[in-house]
């Protein structure tokens, strides 16, 4: 997932998985410390390692919303991209 430029998982995947794919070869130790040297230079940007920030004062009860999860439907729906894949050129099962 590093090499495909996936930096961050906001599931475990990563967890699980990095360690047992850099020692079997599957992945590159570069690959996966130059994913974690973006994606902490992102959270630094942002703030995350300061005492507080913007967004410190909101929990789930407010963001996970009527309105806010209605307002993420709409822009997942707006950003779907239907894709030809003329001459196989993604690799994808038929």
């Amino acid at each position: 997932v590093f090499g495909a430029g996936m930096d961050i998982n906001c599931g475990s995947y990563t967890q699980k998985y990095t360690e047992s794919a850099v020692q079997s070869g599957a992945a590159k130790l570069e690959t996966v410390q130059a994913s974690i040297y973006r994606a902490t230079l992102v959270q630094m940007r942002l703030g995350m390692f300061d005492d507080s920030t913007p967004w410190s004062k909101y929990g789930a009860s407010d963001v996970c919303t009527p309105s806010a999860l209605q307002l993420a439907l709409d822009a997942s729906r707006q950003g779907v991209v239907l894709l030809k894949n003329n001459k196989n050129t993604l690799p994808l099962d038929n």
